[in-house]
């Protein structure tokens, strides 16, 4: 069975046998007499013959041993050159650059040749890790591709190896310093406690993993997963006309594997198309869109982003609507009609290439309605139904139109392919959904600079750094909407709704004095929403001034830069039901060392017969009921 994300399914089997199999005592004789050549390594990596299991294949399983297969060529980037013999496979957690220096690498069911090209790699520990195996170069000249002052390695100690390649630090600046905002998510990419591998330093951005040794889980792809995958990349590489892919599971079932298999497949696999659409969907687990939102975005090999990045890197989005809430049961009509909008635009595009769709992992209900709503409004050429028996019973009241009629293809019918889902025990999961949510928020609230070539990130709590200034009213925000539950909040309840919680801001250079229902005091609430404003970003409503009409909010330092100024911008703000992390507004203590207090926080206890009175309003007690 494959092996799938924490947010999918995970299941593994033991590690392909190689075809040049070496006894464990034999290779234990062998270890040592490098060792004895080579330099001394750490006790961590030696391998004894107690330690061996005679049953397991030693030469698949790579093991690092500095100097042996393990080289540093750079400390301040901690690079490192990794000999791999054949059919070996290597798993590497965390974010890093990757280079194929000599022969080639099998990644996720695609094959990379030797060459000058570097791939960031995102690996999190939250889901099952995708090896990278030993290959050939399957090519006509074989070369071999790294910088002149470090050919000596290559060509001397790493001479007998059929495949290098070179790893090093990813052009993601502080990422892990994330751990001191929100200790959850400490080992997401690397554990912690494996800090000090000899060869790499503390602040060292990836860890190489030891199979059946270090706790994490490797991804093995199954062979109706494989059959599915070859079969819609040789569709994606001879169709002359647009693909349109769609696949269906229900929750943990391998979903979001699949498609990124999928993806990557379409795009490295060897194909003439440089770019594909991604129609995200899925507001609770995202590939590409903010926190509680759906998007579509057009991504690019030429990016050379491998994994799951976790909405990370930089790529382009067509359009992206706001939800405020991570399941489309909060808004079922709303959510419906930014489907509706996003299919609209991707149909805009006229793009004669490969477009893919995921949706929420929600098959029971009103979920139906969003899978035949989906499939009416976007016409697939291919149905991907990741079944099992539970689930059986809900794909068979799916309403697929017999023909579909587009533009482009004219009449056509949807090809139905069913392949079985993964599951496995949650308790394998280290990582939960609000775990991954809440280091989607904070990631995109402290992304200082973001790139196609780099990313800063800086964890101080925002409560440390002085909040933007945006007048509302007349000038700034011109309108603020709230969703269906909040529509009816009294005037004086509104400051009190918007403070300390996530917003969405759009803006238009329409006149929104036709949308403005009413004044609420000062706030001017739109009664419906103006066609054609534009998501800009995700923000946090530090406080209100009523008075002067003015908000003080926190926006990501790469999207400020980016605010149009241009006094025709009217903003728009959104209030949902996002959640605002905690430690956003309670950090730790250790962030303000050497200073009195912590802004707007009290961790002093209230003495015994001291209380705060809240007045309460409008309750009469049965004693006074009307008879």
């Amino acid at each position: 069975m494959a092996q799938v994300d924490n947010d999918d399914v995970l299941n593994y089997e033991d590690s392909p046998d190689s075809d040049t199999s070496t006894s464990s005592r034999e290779l234990s004789t062998t270890i040592r007499k490098e060792n004895d050549d080579k330099a001394e390594y750490d006790d961590e990596f030696e391998v004894n013959d107690d330690d061996l299991d005679p049953g397991q294949d030693y030469e698949a399983n790579f093991r690092p041993i500095f100097t042996v297969n393990v080289f540093s060529i750079d400390e301040e980037n901690d690079a490192l050159l990794i000999g791999l013999t054949e059919k070996q496979t290597v798993f590497i957690s965390g974010v890093f650059q990757l280079q194929v220096v000599k022969g080639g690498i099998l990644y996720g069911h695609v094959h990379y040749n030797a060459s000058k090209d570097t791939y960031t790699v995102w690996h999190p520990l939250s889901d099952s890790i995708p090896s990278i195996q030993s290959s050939f170069y399957a090519g006509w000249e074989e070369g071999i591709h790294i910088h002149d002052k470090h050919r000596d390695v290559v060509y001397s100690d790493l001479h007998d190896f059929p495949c290098i390649i070179k790893i090093r630090n990813a052009a993601v600046r502080n990422l892990m310093a994330i751990s001191d905002l929100y200790p959850e998510v400490k080992n997401l990419w690397r554990m912690q406690q494996n800090l000090d591998q000899n060869f790499t330093s503390k602040d060292c951005g990836y860890q190489i993993l030891k199979e059946n040794v270090d706790f994490f889980i490797p991804l093995h792809i199954s062979s109706d997963w494989l059959t599915i995958i070859e079969k819609l990349s040789l569709i994606h590489k001879n169709s002359s006309h647009d693909m349109r892919v769609i696949v269906l599971g229900g929750k943990n079932s391998g979903k979001s594997t699949l498609l990124r298999l999928l993806a990557q497949n379409f795009l490295y696999g060897g194909s003439s198309e440089e770019e594909l659409l991604y129609l995200d969907l899925d507001p609770g687990q995202p590939e590409f869109s903010l926190p509680d939102c759906i998007s579509l975005n057009q991504v690019s090999r030429r990016s050379k982003v491998l994994g799951k990045h976790m909405g990370q890197c930089f790529y382009e989005v067509l359009g992206q609507h706001y939800l405020g809430s991570n399941s489309p049961q909060d808004i079922p009509d709303y959510y419906l009609q930014c489907v509706s909008e996003l299919i609209n635009l991707l149909d805009e595009q006229t793009f004669m290439g490969t477009s893919i769709v995921n949706l929420p992992g929600w098959i029971k209900g009103f979920g139906l309605n969003v899978l035949n709503h989906a499939i009416a409004k976007y016409k697939p050429t291919h149905i991907i139904i990741l079944e099992s028996k539970s689930s059986k019973q809900y794909f068979n009241e799916l309403n697929v139109e017999d023909i579909f009629e587009s533009t482009t293809r004219g009449e056509y019918r949807a090809e139905i392919m069913k392949v079985n889902a993964n599951f496995s025990n949650p308790d394998e999961f280290r990582f939960s959904p609000p775990n991954l949510r809440t280091f989607r928020m904070l990631s995109h609230f402290h992304t200082q600079t973001k790139g196609k070539a780099y990313l800063e990130y800086d964890f101080k709590p925002l409560v440390m750094k002085p909040p933007f200034q945006v007048s509302f009213g007349f000038r700034g925000i011109h309108g603020i909407r709230f969703f269906e539950e909040f529509e009816d909040l009294h005037n004086d309840d509104i400051k009190n709704a918007l403070e300390g919680t996530v917003v969405g801001l759009y803006y238009t250079l329409l006149d929104l004095k036709s949308f403005v229902t009413s004044k609420k005091g000062p706030f001017p609430i739109l009664k419906s929403f103006p066609p054609g404003a534009t998501f800009f970003t995700l923000a946090l409503v530090h406080s209100i001034d009523v008075n002067n009409k003015v908000m003080n909010i926190y926006l990501p330092e790469f999207k400020a830069a980016n605010v149009d100024k241009n006094p025709d911008v009217k903003w728009i703000l959104v209030r949902g039901k996002s959640e605002t992390p905690l430690c956003e507004i309670c950090p730790s203590r250790n962030f303000f060392r050497g200073t009195s207090e912590i802004p707007y926080i009290s961790f002093q206890r209230r003495k015994k017969y001291e209380h705060i009175w809240k007045v309460r309003k409008n309750i009469m007690r049965r004693g006074y009921q009307k008879k």
